[in-house]
């Protein structure tokens, strides 16, 4: 217990809670009537919308109003603050590739160390340099994608809804850190210590 952990090996970036947050966002700015991407990218530690927040907003729409109209609206914080990023996010979306959308989106929501936090337990150390590793690796996908296709968000989506997009992920150089990894990806480490749980 209290042990940093690290992992090493293959995951799918389009399975990873991270990465699905973000593109609850790249959902809503393809498509601002899309409600459950919009109420998901502000539950997710991005926004941070906690469940009277929530409340507030969804009391908003009771004439019928959209959840986004509700939301442009609102006059308080979080709401606000949200509001004002969208806007900007949208005002940009035509002349933005996925990749530029997702940068300004992480830096103006220190959505990094938000992600970390909620996903690993901290901003800093081995959990989190991995978490990190694997939002770069989506970054690079999405860099990748804008290189050799039409940078659209609706195309961006197609492509990462098509499923498999692999991320080979290396351990985690922080001092201390138990690397965990399977018994085949073990092979031939060498490692003084090893450990192997029932």
């Amino acid at each position: 217990e209290g042990a940093l952990a690290t992992i090493s090996g293959d995951i799918n970036l389009t399975e990873t809670p991270a990465i699905q947050d973000l593109m609850s966002v790249v959902r809503f700015l393809a498509n601002p009537s899309d409600t459950l991407s919009l109420v998901h990218g502000m539950r997710s530690p991005l926004f941070g919308f906690d469940d009277v927040a929530l409340e507030n907003w969804r009391k908003a729409t009771k004439d019928g109003r959209s959840y986004w109209a509700s939301l442009l609206n609102m006059t308080e914080e979080p709401f606000v603050s949200a509001a004002t990023l969208l806007k900007d996010l949208l005002n940009n979306v035509d002349a933005a590739t996925p990749y530029q959308s997702l940068l300004q989106l992480l830096d103006r929501t220190e959505g990094r160390a938000r992600l970390a936090k909620r996903y690993t337990g901290s901003a800093t150390g081995a959990a989190a340099d991995t978490l990190n590793m694997v939002i770069d690796g989506f970054l690079n996908a999405a860099l990748d994608y804008a290189r050799t296709q039409s940078p659209s968000l609706l195309g961006f989506i197609s492509w990462f809804d098509k499923g498999d997009l692999p991320l080979k992920l290396e351990a985690s150089k922080s001092q201390g850190a138990v690397r965990l990894m399977t018994v085949h990806a073990s092979k031939g480490l060498e490692s003084g210590v090893v450990v192997l749980p029932d």
